[in-house]
């Protein structure tokens, strides 16, 4: 995948989008790979599978005090589950996208809390490509994006093919080894 500045594009399998701002020139989104929203669900699968069973274990220790008390909860439990893996993964897969400017990367992520978050590069300290046992499965992963001196501004993009996390990476480390350096003080 390339990464261009200021062109619109709707991109092959659905993965880039645009976006018009005020600006002259627009902002090409990228969309996280479709695979992210499995993996997701996957995941609330997971702790679906584990909250059954500290279900289970708190009615067989009697912490749940009558059978239709835990009806309730597990009727509950199901609910939640299941807008959780129905309605929140689609739409935090389809509300997760980075883009790449200039000057700066940006990050859009969240549903119920959404946000943005830009990261110019002379800010970066360093780059991570991580990969879990589950996103191996997938072929996922993401890319950490460390600031400088600043707690808490870091970037993570989730949900990037093994490949396009590397050419991101490598991408972004041209731009900011291509920035003038300072000029040393030792005169």
């Amino acid at each position: 995948m390339e990464y261009h500045v200021g062109l619109e594009s709707n991109g092959s399998e659905g993965h880039m989008i645009s976006s018009t701002q005020t600006q002259p020139t627009a902002t090409l989104w990228h969309r996280v790979d479709p695979r992210y929203r499995t993996y997701m669900r996957l995941k609330q699968v997971i702790v679906l599978f584990i909250g059954l069973i500290a279900l289970a274990l708190a009615y067989w220790r009697s912490f749940i005090p009558s059978p239709t008390v835990a009806i309730a909860l597990l009727a509950l439990f199901l609910v939640v589950f299941a807008w959780f893996y129905g309605v929140l993964a689609h739409r935090r897969y389809q509300r997760t996208r980075y883009s790449m400017r200039e000057w700066d990367i940006n990050l859009q992520k969240g549903y119920l809390f959404w946000s943005q978050q830009s990261m110019s590069f002379n800010r970066i300290q360093h780059l991570v490509v991580n990969q879990g046992p589950l996103q191996r499965l997938f072929g996922l992963t993401s890319l950490s994006v460390y600031s400088a001196g600043t707690h808490g501004s870091d970037i993570r993009i989730p949900g990037l093919r093994s490949q396009d996390a590397q050419n991101l990476k490598e991408t972004i480390l041209a731009r900011i080894n291509a920035e003038p350096q300072e000029p040393d003080d030792a005169d």
